[in-house]
């Protein structure tokens, strides 16, 4: 008796069998498949590319809310990736040449990835831009230290300090032993 092959196989003979019917429901739920497979398997770039192939598809209403939550996903995870190897200027450069991606899929985590990446390029005035998208996304319990920090330190420095003050306040109040507390008192 033949064995099984691994669902990998399965769903790329899915994607190929069905390929002159490329819209077919079924064909979306193997891409689906195959990208979550790539994306366990840390071959992020992989599955960003075979989720990007559904770009302009008719795909059915109720796959939709998947592909976008899977394309946040794996893009958190190939940023973060990038991230922990330091490969900074890769960071920015796929932030530059995906940012509508980005900006349709409005993750605070990937836009404080990318400024963070900025900011350790010596990129402050895109980073600030970045931070600000995310601050927009954040509730105010959820805004990181660093975050709270550099929009306080860009106001600062743009001479409004009843803002700047209104902006790192938060910081002062919730975290008084933070590294980025000991810096916003020095401002």
């Amino acid at each position: 008796e033949k064995p099984l092959p691994a669902p990998k196989e399965i769903y790329e003979e899915v994607i190929m069998s069905l390929g002159e019917k490329e819209e077919h429901a079924l064909s979306f739920h193997a891409v689906l498949k195959l990208a979550a497979i790539h994306e366990k398997e840390h071959d992020f770039e992989k599955s960003v590319a075979l989720l990007r192939e559904l770009e302009g598809k008719k795909i059915p209403i109720e796959l939709r809310h998947g592909l976008k939550g899977a394309l946040k996903r794996v893009l958190e995870g190939l940023i973060d990736q990038k991230l922990e190897q330091e490969k900074f200027s890769e960071v920015v450069e796929y932030y530059l040449r995906e940012e509508a991606l980005f900006t349709l899929l409005e993750s605070p985590k990937l836009f404080m990835a990318v400024g963070r990446a900025m900011n350790h390029l010596r990129l402050e005035s895109a980073a600030i831009s970045l931070f600000q998208k995310a601050d927009a996304l954040l509730s105010i319990k959820e805004k990181p230290s660093d975050l709270l920090y550099a929009l306080g330190l860009d106001l600062f420095r743009k001479g409004t300090m009843g803002k700047a003050i209104e902006k790192i306040r938060p910081l002062l109040d919730r975290k008084p032993m933070d590294e980025y507390t000991a810096r916003a008192c020095q401002l």
